[in-house]
């Protein structure tokens, strides 16, 4: 029941907005609402990590008291009369019936997988979740000792979000609503761009249905990554701009620094996203109001981005020598040549990952074309200078795979309409050229600073969110409504492959060449090693003889890649009488291993065959690469 508190609170903010004496309208008022409750989020977890009290009942408090106090506030202004007088515009006709039930069939069934599976992702297992699981051990979120630099120095906004779900609701089962709630968001994100950019009725209905569809946002919704949190601060971002150059609202400087410091503190990714619309809103300002007005916005905005930041860049700072830091991955993930060719190279294969067709032989020919154009610009098409690691370029089949899918039809109609845009005959579209160019300029800074690599898809969803609002704009001006109907259905089945057969979390079983049993059925914990098969053996073996001899303290040394967090979930985390550490040395988090740690047993990953002893504990168990030192009873 505790999980309901940040749920009543954002309630709270958004009905408080409406009541306010300027309403932004409901879609516009919930963005506002999340980026409050976000920065709240943010601000709650720095200041109770201070204390070491990022528990359930100082968590509990620091979501009870706003709650009270808004829902108060709310009551007395009459906030719930406003609502009740709100207006829904209802489909009309079959067509559009048809629409909207088949988009609530996508909500629906992403929420149930969502609700069905546990972390699973290898990132989520490796670092999203673990740090959850570290920070929720600690009661704070300061740096600790880790063989994955990684948990400490990426932004951590998303995992924050985790944390509070975690501890309040005991376990892992929440987890995956931070993205199936930021796809929510998302969709109403778009719905209100569109608004603001002059569509109707039809525009924000292929809007919403063109973003519900995506597979890679479908793939997302149901995970415990983080692309889709950036993804909806970026098209809050992309609304406030909007408003912010309207120049009718105080508060929309606020709003907007909320939501790129939001984005930043999410991924890094998302920086490449925010400096666009900072220079679409620069120059706007300055074209409107001039540099007076340009300075006071930025000042404002900077200060609120700058607050929700300030506790991760100080920590990183003292650990690691500066507030934004890779330690050492710039070389795995940054672009080491930055010119044309470069440039062209990494536009064309990013575009390459949402190519893939259900003909082999088209893939091929695109595979082919891509190819040549290399040879013509006198660059390897896997030169390791522009490419990460995860395999060779190729345009693919379409896949079911979460990591690797693609948005194929939504990129088509997405460039149908950037085409169409771009003609002379499209008239009043000068914020809609606008939006289009601080859209792709994100992705082409993506390509220009960052290298390809077979995962990539992932990065782009911020574009695609944005890409529909822009696509369902021109479409309802070009095409008639039967024909924005046909759109919206034919992206409603397309969309079937993932929303029933994504490859590790199917709805359902066995279908689309997927191992796994349906989410209706499977158990969490087939489910939970459904990318990583072989870890179940060695991993269960091992807590096995750990929970046998009553050990509450355990070391770890995992690779550097090692997937963690299904060692908490099987010795039962989170609970107040174990405690885990990683032994590492050598590293810039090894300064902060506890002193009073002496683990029972340390489980070993690739530990030197020489090792017949680590910390004074014998070994007891070898299987594969891993091994096991315990103290038995």
């Amino acid at each position: 029941m505790l999980v309901l508190l940040p749920i009543l609170t954002f309630l709270g903010v958004w009905l408080a907005l409406r009541s306010g004496r300027v309403d932004r309208g409901a879609g516009q008022s919930f963005l506002r609402a999340a980026l409050l409750t976000g920065g709240w989020l943010v601000l709650s977890t720095e200041i109770l990590s201070l204390a070491s009290a990022v528990s359930r009942v100082p968590l509990a408090l620091a979501w009870a008291l706003p709650a009270v106090l808004i829902w108060a506030w709310v009551v007395r202004r009459g906030g719930l009369a406003r609502l009740r007088r709100t207006r829904i515009g209802l489909p009309q006709g079959r067509g559009e019936w048809l629409v909207m039930i088949g988009l609530g069939a996508v909500i629906g069934i992403t929420a149930v997988v969502a609700w069905a599976t546990p972390p699973q992702t290898w990132d989520s297992l490796s670092y999203h979740l673990s740090r959850v699981a570290h920070w929720a051990q600690a009661a704070s979120v300061r740096v600790y000792a880790s063989g994955r630099e990684v948990q400490n120095v990426r932004p951590p906004a998303a995992e924050f979000a985790i944390l509070h779900l975690y501890v309040l609701a005991g376990g892992d089962r929440l987890a995956n609503f931070v993205e199936w709630f930021s796809m929510i968001g998302s969709l109403v994100g778009v719905a209100v761009l569109v608004q603001r950019l002059g569509g109707g009725r039809m525009a924000r209905m292929l809007a919403v249905v063109y973003v519900a569809t995506l597979p890679m946002g479908i793939s997302q919704a149901t995970s415990t990554m983080n692309d889709y949190v950036v993804a909806f601060w970026i098209v809050c971002l992309a609304v406030e701009t909007v408003t912010l150059l309207e120049g009718a609202d105080r508060w929309s400087p606020v709003y907007f620094g909320l939501a790129a410091g939001l984005a930043a503190l999410t991924k890094p990714t998302a920086y490449f996203f925010v400096l666009p619309f900072l220079a679409w809103a620069g120059v706007g300002l300055v074209r409107r109001q001039g540099w007076k007005s340009v300075i006071r916005v930025m000042v404002i905005a900077g200060a609120a981005a700058a607050i929700v930041n300030l506790g991760f860049w100080t920590r990183s700072y003292l650990t690691y020598g500066s507030p934004v830091s890779d330690v050492g991955l710039e070389e795995v993930h940054a672009s080491q040549l930055h010119d044309a060719r470069a440039l062209v190279s990494n536009v064309v294969r990013n575009a390459g990952l949402h190519a893939g067709t259900p003909s082999n032989h088209v893939n091929k020919g695109l595979t082919l074309a891509i190819f040549r154009l290399h040879d013509l610009l006198g660059l390897d098409v896997n030169d390791p200078r522009t490419t990460s690691h995860g395999g060779e370029f190729e345009v693919e089949f379409p896949t079911t795979i979460e990591t690797k899918a693609g948005n194929p039809l939504q990129a088509l109609l997405a460039l149908l309409a950037l085409g169409l845009l771009c003609g002379r005959s499209f008239r009043d579209g000068s914020r809609l050229r606008l939006l289009a160019l601080a859209t792709v300029a994100g992705f082409v800074l993506l390509s220009y600073l960052i290298k390809w690599q077979v995962f990539a898809s992932r990065y782009h969803l911020p574009v695609f969110v944005l890409l529909g609002a822009i696509t369902a704009v021109v479409f309802e001006r070009r095409l008639s409504r039967g024909w924005n109907l046909v759109v919206c259905s034919s992206l409603l089945l397309a969309s079937l492959p993932w929303l029933l057969g994504i490859r590790s979390r199917p709805m359902i079983s066995h279908i689309l060449g997927s191992p796994m049993a349906s989410v209706l059925t499977a158990s969490r914990l087939d489910l939970l090693f459904a990318n990583g098969d072989y870890l179940r053996k060695p991993y269960e073996d091992m807590v096995g003889l750990i929970t046998a001899n009553q050990c509450r303290e355990v070391g770890i040394a995992l690779s550097g890649s090692g997937a963690e967090y299904p060692l908490w979930v099987l010795l039962g985390a989170p609970r107040a009488d174990l405690r885990m550490e990683w032994l590492v040395g050598g590293t810039p988090s090894a300064e902060a291993a506890p002193r009073d740690f002496h683990p029972c047993a340390v489980v070993c990953e690739r530990c030197p065959e020489g090792w017949s002893t680590v910390r004074g504990l014998p070994e007891v168990y070898h299987y594969g690469s891993f091994r096991l030192f315990l103290e038995e009873n």
